[in-house]
């Protein structure tokens, strides 16, 4: 899947979109600071710190947790996919910072279809 993500002038900039296993169940975004509890679920670290002082529950599994370790090997994962990531300059495709739009998303649908060919 690719995603719109700058503008250069009149043109997007299309990005592929990260793994699913690079982003938090919770936030749907992509972690910066991966950490697992001890039941083995990674999250982005402020959702278990959030959690741990909170209701310490696994919001996967509903199991009670109390500890958090960062995930290394999914930091290097992602930083990794972050530098060989491909982008591709859509020109006449402007960006659009709502993307929740009509307009955005067949743009998007442009640029993805532009791009794929």
């Amino acid at each position: 899947m690719l995603l719109i993500t700058s503008e250069s002038s009149s043109s997007a900039i299309v990005d592929e979109a990260p793994p699913s296993e690079f982003l938090c169940p919770v936030t749907r975004e992509l972690m910066v600071e991966p950490y697992t509890n001890e039941i083995g679920n990674t999250y982005e670290k402020k959702i278990l710190e959030d959690l741990l002082q909170t209701s310490q529950i696994d919001p996967i599994t509903n199991s009670t947790f109390r500890s958090i370790y960062p995930n290394c090997l999914l930091k290097q994962m992602i930083l990794a996919w972050k530098e060989r990531k491909t982008s591709v300059v859509v020109p006449g495709v402007p960006y659009l910072k709502d993307r929740n739009s009509d307009l955005a998303h067949q743009y998007l649908n442009i640029a993805t279809q532009w791009a794929s060919n």
